[in-house]
């Protein structure tokens, strides 16, 4: 029992912001509390008593699933959230205002966490992945360059 509110309020609650795994460990082992828990939004039902080897792989589960995200949809790095359908860029749920040049050389970036790149090899290859707005600060910087 959950002090001062239901399990199903609760799951409700979470869903109205976030889309992380809910498994929900209850005394509760009726099948209509399974199912109405699992309908309102919990990704797993375990009764007590349970083995900890068996909450312990339900929870692997759930992370697979998460990190499984579809390529090009969402990808995460750190505290960073990049949604490459939206073109956009969140940090501790704070949206990060970024053209589309600049959104596409993070993607390059956090995509190849371990390579490193010279500002010539990005350009390139940040250019290939989308097309330049022409409103970024690089794009600006290599055109007076480009007029020297």
């Amino acid at each position: 029992m959950l002090p001062g509110l239901s399990g199903d309020a609760l799951i409700a609650e979470i869903r109205k912001s976030s889309q992380v795994p809910v498994i929900v460990l209850s005394a509760r082992g009726e099948l209509s509390d399974n199912v109405e828990l699992l309908g309102s939004g919990a990704d797993d039902y375990l009764t007590k008593p349970y083995q900890l080897e068996e909450l312990w792989a339900r929870i692997q589960v759930q992370l697979r699933r998460v990190n499984a995200a579809p390529a090009g949809k969402l990808l995460r790095f750190r505290d960073w959230l990049l949604d490459s359908d939206e073109m956009s860029l969140t940090t501790m749920g704070t949206l990060v205002s970024l053209t589309a040049h600049e959104f596409r050389i993070v993607e390059l970036l956090v995509n190849r966490p371990k390579r490193v790149f010279t500002k010539c090899g990005v350009k390139p290859l940040a250019l290939a992945m989308g097309s330049s707005s022409g409103n970024s600060r690089f794009t600006k910087q290599s055109g007076k360059r480009n007029m020297l």
